[in-house]
């Protein structure tokens, strides 16, 4: 007779259903409960390691029950398909199973096995919202257990009890409930109590993660997760991964949380365990929001909600939580009306579920939106509601901040602090420091409209503080959206500096929050590339390096595609269902290629786990500027367009230049004039030489009108200021980024802010300055890489203009095919000059894949993000190739960024569409002027200035579109 264990072993060394029924029927006379206890429990560990697996064995034990006549045999088959069940998110079907499986129990007599048939149902219950009912089975059930000595089964009856009276707002009752299950197992000693306590310590968790204990929530899920990492019971620990990452989240610590989400993610997705994959993206969701990243949130809450409705369970609690994040994404995006809509939703769903707790929460958001209205007394109604009920400690410093904002606007002063400094206290207790940076935010706003600006400052460096705590704890790159929407805090901080006289702090601030990411990056040479660091990552990086292959597949497609003639002649052309195929693959991969990217770098950031990289922030050292040049950083404020002008030996002074509704107005003009040059011009070939110079003198002058009103706004209050300097550089904030300052028209002198200094550069921060000389003086690059692509003929004039600067640099110049992104790759780290001669493409959506187009594929700011450059100038000649989308902080997200980063010293871009021909002219005369010993910005200034003298040229839209970022020296 063969022992339970051995009859497992030999059991699950057969692979054929087959000849595992033949085995039990020849071993049917020996079997006894026992034995067909010990297989229902590998089966149940089974469905944590693969669920197909667990199911075999849950038939193979319900046909022993055939073979022995045993119908108890067939009660614990059906047990655990409906732990499967359970586990794939099919409630009902679960609950029927356990069902069949108690009646049987019932009917031989069985109580312990009735009881245990009963403890799956209760957490099926529980998922459908029927609370009440499970927890009196759950009560009735584990007393049974208990009296027959069943510890174990028994510990988790009480445990899914604990959860439903959580979920219930109750928890006291739960934490006591998890106690005495604890106990149990503890009484039990075993190994699969040990496995069991795991189970419970993290229901423990999430109860007090609810009560607003989140230290000793993470202590017991941290617990739990090294239990079952220690018994390697897979799936339980991707479930206790998600409860870390939700106090991780609750405590502000977005990185750590992220990492821990995508590992359980990973985890659930591959043993199809949708309940805690429902939660996973329910978190990540509430991460997007915490960094900014809203529209992602909405995304993804609208294909989780998608989702649960094709599963059937729509109207249950994760339904319900992931409208009430899909409000709060849709608030942050200045939607109010849909926030509302769809958090009534979720409060109907609350009510409906008996989720009181969850409906105080989702009263909260609707209190916001109230606020915004206003409506300060439908707020009041809701907030103090929410403090009348029992177990609302964790919501109380998040109402009290709400309750804080009424009385500001009712303007009882003493009353909104009051109620800010009790939240305070929570916070600090729980070292909250959203929180805290909101409540510090909230008190500036009080000192400020009693006419108290020092005591506001001195609130806004607190609020300031904590914002900077919590950058330090997520991972560099995901950091670039974090500062969206907080932005406001260094403009008033800014803002009441200058008005207290502070200029140099009031530059320093707005200094602080422009491309600090980039600067970061830069500052401190973090590595956030992808590359392969550990064993785990191959996986990783093996799917990255697919996806680009892919990508630039997809791309060459698409390019081809848009040429009317292939080399042979033969039509190419792709009908538009065949093209958007294309786009939407494209797009597809993009996104997959994002994911996969981010999920490395959070995983691989060591920065980002315990080491907090939150830097002391670096001032700008004015010594860094030469005696004849001047910095101009740009900054707007509180809706106020300032100017900061500092030099070497100068303390910094600020002019008040305009608002920037007016700003904007003008800057939409020009863009508009800019747009309606490119139509006006391109039918050229079928005007006269007399049409042609009339049509071209009238938008000449319309452009240099509205360059006079710009120079009038921007720069002619700072004429003074920078009078006597040679050299100007240009810090821009905002849609400035887009704008050619060296293009401004004085229409005093007739002279363009070109022809008034002798170079004129741009940074997107001053610090970055430091890093962009350094790089120049260390620079080990030698020779020169120049290629040219004229996509099957579109840009004729690429070819000439990369055989003209290769001849200039004295090397070889690759063109058309041999202008491909293989090249590109094996020969560009290694140059001191690196210049490429293409179509450029730049995406609003998605500025990461902006790109310039080579033989073979795209060049994508991902690709130059990823590489290592060691060139003292990296020339994009191309268009658009200087645009960017702008981020939170001030961060410019494009191909120059990605530039910057892989390490070039110096970059010269296009800001707009350049016409072929004088886009060629500009770049050859650039690099003669560059051989001459002239400084990067001095050349590229000259070869403007020498189509500027051509009537032909005359409009800026000719000549102005390149700009010189980062140092301006010689190479």
């Amino acid at each position: 007779m063969l022992t339970t264990e051995e009859f497992v072993i030999e059991l699950e060394k057969l692979d054929d259903p087959v000849a595992r029924q033949q085995f039990i029927a020849d071993t049917a006379a020996g079997l006894t409960d026992e034995h067909i206890q010990h297989l229902k429990t590998k089966a149940n560990d089974w469905l944590n390691k693969d669920a197909a697996q667990g199911l075999a064995l849950a038939d193979n034990i319900i046909y022993a029950s055939q073979v022995t006549g045993r119908p108890i045999h067939r009660a614990l088959g059906l047990i655990v398909q409906g732990n499967a069940l359970m586990r794939r998110g099919d409630m009902h079907g679960s609950i029927q199973i356990y069902d069949e499986a108690y009646q049987i129990a019932i009917e031989v007599d069985n109580p312990v096995e009735a009881a245990r048939s009963q403890i799956g149902k209760i957490y099926s219950l529980m998922r459908l919202g029927e609370h009440l009912q499970a927890i009196e089975i759950a009560l009735r059930t584990g007393e049974t257990l208990e009296t027959w000595g069943e510890y174990v089964s028994a510990a988790g009856a009480y445990s899914n009890c604990g959860t439903c009276y959580a979920q219930l707002e109750m928890q006291a009752e739960s934490l006591v409930i998890l106690e005495k299950a604890e106990a149990l197992l503890l009484k039990a000693g075993t190994v699969q109590a040990q496995k069991a306590l795991a189970s419970i310590l993290n229901n423990k968790s999430m109860t007090l993660r609810d009560m607003g204990k989140y230290r000793e929530s993470l202590t017991e899920a941290s617990r739990a997760a090294e239990i079952a990492e220690q018994h390697g019971v897979i799936v339980d620990r991707a479930t206790f991964l998600l409860t870390m990452a939700a106090a991780y989240y609750l405590m502000g610590h977005y990185n750590r949380a992220l990492r821990l989400l995508y590992e359980s993610r990973a985890i659930c997705e591959k043993h199809q365990f949708l309940h805690t994959l429902e939660n996973c993206d329910y978190y990540i969701c509430n991460c997007y929001l915490e960094l900014g990243r809203y529209e992602e949130a909405v995304e993804q809450a609208r294909l989780s909600l998608k989702t649960l409705q094709e599963r059937g369970i729509a109207g249950t609690r994760p339904h319900m939580v992931t409208q009430h994040v899909l409000g709060r994404a849709l608030m942050a995006l200045d939607r109010m009306d849909e926030a509302a809509e769809t958090l009534a939703a979720a409060q109907v769903s609350a009510e409906t579920l008996g989720a009181n707790g969850f409906k105080q929460r989702t009263d909260l958001r609707l209190a916001e939106i109230y606020l915004t209205r206003p409506d300060l007394e439908a707020a009041e109604t809701l907030l103090k509601a929410i403090l009348e009920r029992p177990n609302t400690a964790q919501l109380v410093p998040l109402v009290q901040l709400l309750m804080a904002k009424i009385e500001l606007g009712r303007q009882n002063f003493g009353l909104a602090q009051d109620y800010i400094e009790q939240a305070l206290v929570s916070f600090e207790a729980q070292g909250i420091q959203n929180g805290l940076y909101q409540g510090y935010y909230l008190l500036a706003e009080v000192s400020e409209q009693q006419n108290q600006p020092e005591n506001a400052l001195a609130w806004l460096h607190q609020s300031i503080e904590q914002l900077e705590r919590l950058r330090g704890s997520i991972a560099s790159e995901t950091r670039s959206t974090f500062l969206r929407s907080k932005e406001t805090v260094y403009e008033n901080a800014v803002a009441l500096s200058l008005a207290t006289g502070q200029t140099e702090q009031a530059f320093q601030l707005a200094e602080r929050v422009k491309s600090r990411v980039l600067v970061e990056l830069v500052g401190n040479q973090l590595d956030v590339r992808v590359r392969l660091r550990s064993a785990d990552d191959q996986p990783f990086v093996e799917e990255i390096e697919q996806l680009r292959e892919q990508h630039n597949e997809l791309t060459r497609r698409l390019a081809q595609a848009q040429s009317s003639f292939s080399t042979a002649g033969q039509e190419r052309n792709l009908s538009a269902e065949e093209r958007q195929k294309l786009i939407n693959q494209m797009l597809g991969c993009e996104k997959r290629l994002a994911e996969v990217t981010e999920l490395l770098q959070v995983r691989n950031a060591a920065y980002a786990e315990d080491i907090s990289l939150a830097p002391v922030y670096r001032p700008f050292d004015p010594t860094l500027l030469h005696p004849d040049e001047v910095v101009v950083q740009y900054f707007v404020a509180r809706g106020e367009v300032l100017a900061f002008v500092v030099g070497r030996d100068k303390p910094p002074v600020v002019q008040k230049l305009s608002g920037v509704v007016q700003l904007n107005r003008l800057l939409n003009f020009f863009r508009l004039n800019l747009a309606t040059t490119v139509k006006g011009l391109a039918d050229t070939a079928q005007l006269s030489a007399e049409t042609f110079a009339i049509r071209i003198k009238n938008l000449s002058e319309q452009s240099r009108a509205l360059l006079q009103k710009l120079y009038t706004t921007l720069f002619a209050p700072l004429q003074t200021l920078v009078a006597g300097y040679k050299h100007l550089r240009i810090v821009p904030h905002g849609p400035l980024h887009y704008l050619p300052f060296h293009a401004l028209h004085n229409p005093a002198t007739d002279q363009y802010l070109l022809e008034a200094f002798e170079e004129i550069s741009y940074l997107p921060a001053a610090n970055l300055l430091r890093f962009c000389r350094e790089r120049a003086g260390q620079a080990s690059g030698h020779g020169a890489l120049v290629m040219g692509f004229s996509n099957q003929g579109a840009l004729p004039c690429t070819i000439e203009e990369a055989h003209q600067v290769a001849a200039t640099l004295g090397c070889e110049a690759y063109v058309e095919d041999s202008a491909s992104l293989d090249i590109f790759r094996a020969n560009s780290s290694g140059q001191q000059i690196v210049h490429l001669a293409a179509h450029g493409r730049y995406r609003d959506d998605a500025p990461l894949f902006s790109s310039l187009l080579l033989a073979g594929g795209e060049l994508t700011g991902y690709e130059l993000f990823n590489m290592e450059l060691k060139a003292s100038l990296l020339t994009l000649s191309a268009c658009d190739s200087g645009l960017g989308t702008i981020a939170g902080g001030d961060e410019v997200l494009g191909l120059s960024r990605a530039c910057l980063y892989a390490g070039a010293s110096s970059l010269a871009l296009s800001l707009w569409r350049v016409e072929d021909r004088a886009g060629s002219l500009v770049m050859q005369a650039f690099y003669r002027y560059l051989l001459q010993g002239q400084g990067k910005a001095a050349a590229l200034r000259q070869a403007q200035l020498d189509l500027l003298t051509d009537p032909k040229y005359r409009h800026p839209f000719y000549w102005a579109a390149f700009i010189l970022i980062g140092d301006n020296g010689p190479l």
